[in-house]
């Protein structure tokens, strides 16, 4: 890599990077961990366990129930046969 890295701002105190593109892809899954990981934490720090909810509350306070899974199920699978059916013709 013959390029480097430019540090833009006043008094020596930088603003700016501008880097490779090379060397930006190397980095750029480790920046974008770092930035969940900040924000995974924050939010762990504000999570009270006594605010937190059951999954039956959840699913009444949503509307969602069990048998609506069941219900989505035998959807999903006749459609899945209609559309072999369409494709077999």
């Amino acid at each position: 890599m013959e390029a480097e890295i430019v540090f833009c701002g006043p008094h020596r105190r930088p603003d700016l990077t501008i880097m490779p593109t090379a060397l930006f892809k190397l980095v750029a899954p480790i920046l974008d961990d770092l930035m969940l990981q900040s924000r995974i934490s924050m939010r762990i720090a504000q999570d009270d366990a006594s605010q937190g909810m059951s999954l039956e509350e959840f699913g009444l306070q949503y509307g969602i129930s069990e048998d609506d899974s069941a219900e989505d199920e035998a959807l999903y699978e006749q459609d899945l046969r209609l559309t072999s059916h369409a494709v077999l013709e």
